[in-house]
C-alpha cells in the first residue's frame, strides 16, 4: 500500500428505459421438478397433521403448551432434535 490511491472515478449515468423489456432467454416458464413437487406436499401433510394434532390438544387436554408459532417440546422430540438444557448465567456487580 505504498503506491498512491487513484480517485478519479468516471461516473456514468444510465439512459435507457425506465422498465425495459425482459429477454425472451430469461421469460421462459418450466414446469417444477418432481423432487420439489414432492417436498411441497410431504411439507404440506406435515403442517396439516401438526396443526390438527395441536388443535386436538388444545380441545381435549387442560394441560397444552403455548403454540406462538414456535416449535413445541413434544414435536421437537418427534423430529429427534433434543431440547435445550438449563444453562447457567452469572452476573456480577
Amino acid at each position: 500500500m505504498t503506491g498512491e490511491i487513484d480517485y478519479s472515478v468516471e461516473i456514468e449515468h444510465y439512459r435507457g428505459p425506465k422498465k425495459p423489456k425482459m429477454t425472451a432467454a430469461k421469460a421462459k416458464k418450466s414446469v417444477p421438478t418432481l423432487k420439489f413437487l414432492a417436498s411441497m406436499e410431504i411439507s404440506l401433510n406435515r403442517a396439516q397433521e401438526t396443526d390438527s394434532a395441536f388443535l386436538q390438544d388444545v380441545i381435549t387436554s387442560d394441560n397444552c403448551p403455548e403454540f406462538n408459532g414456535c416449535i413445541t417440546l413434544e414435536s421437537a422430540e418427534k423430529q429427534g432434535n433434543t431440547s435445550m438444557q438449563g444453562r447457567m448465567q452469572t452476573t456480577f456487580p
